[in-house]
């Protein structure tokens, strides 16, 4: 199924916190019922002192919309130190901007800081960051995706690398197993064509079996 332009840029904004921003820990489309806020994609570094926030936006009319919600009227109440919009080229500018909020844009191989603070540059100017964040609400997020992995991958302090090795053995393992499959179903339809070959044929014979039959009686008439 093809993405949509806002799954890939969400995507692509997750991959731009871990590689690019440094991230240690980041997140994308992460939904839950436990904040008014779900951030696009959100990254921490620095021992979660500094979280950076993007929202991706694919129209005009769906960046002025964001305004009306609660968090960004009352910058306090959402989410991030550093903030960011995401868009395709051309689509936002500057002058659109709400006060401290930096601009991304987004082509097929990279994402480039159009304004705001540059995460790569030293002394990359720090006036775009947020006194107040909700940090109460970050710490959901966490809870909320570690909540997920302990109940898909166990007790997570006990996960160690020989736990990794151990997970990608049995992928690897359930992979070989499938193309096994794969060659009995391959195996298994040729068996099947093979015999439809052969009753076709037969049906052939019987048919022409049946026409001689037919034609001698008819002839001994």
């Amino acid at each position: 199924m093809k993405q949509s332009q806002h799954t890939r840029l969400c995507d692509q904004a997750k991959h731009w916190l871990l590689n690019t921003v440094g991230c240690s820990f980041a997140l994308s489309e992460l939904r839950t019922t436990h904040t008014n806020e779900s951030p696009d994609a959100i990254g921490w570094k620095n021992g979660c002192r500094e979280s950076y926030l993007i929202e991706v936006k694919t129209s005009r009319s769906d960046f002025f919309a964001d305004r009306k919600k609660p968090f960004r009227k009352d910058s306090s109440k959402g989410m991030g130190k550093f903030r960011y919009f995401l868009a395709p080229p051309n689509l936002l500018k500057v002058d659109d901007l709400p006060t401290n909020w930096g601009l991304l844009e987004a082509n097929k191989r990279n994402i480039r800081v159009i304004h705001g603070h540059h995460p790569k540059k030293e002394n990359s100017d720090h006036q775009f960051s947020f006194t107040e964040n909700n940090l109460r609400a970050e710490q959901i997020l966490m809870m909320t995706i570690l909540r997920r992995m302990t109940l898909q991958l166990g007790d997570l302090q006990g996960f160690t690398n020989v736990n990794v090795i151990n997970f990608y053995s049995k992928i690897e393992k359930l992979k070989c197993e499938i193309n096994e499959f794969k060659e009995e179903i391959s195996d298994l339809n040729k068996e099947k064509e093979r015999l439809i070959r052969e009753i076709n044929i037969y049906n052939k014979i019987n048919k022409l079996w049946s026409y001689n039959m037919e034609r001698k009686a008819h002839e001994k008439q």
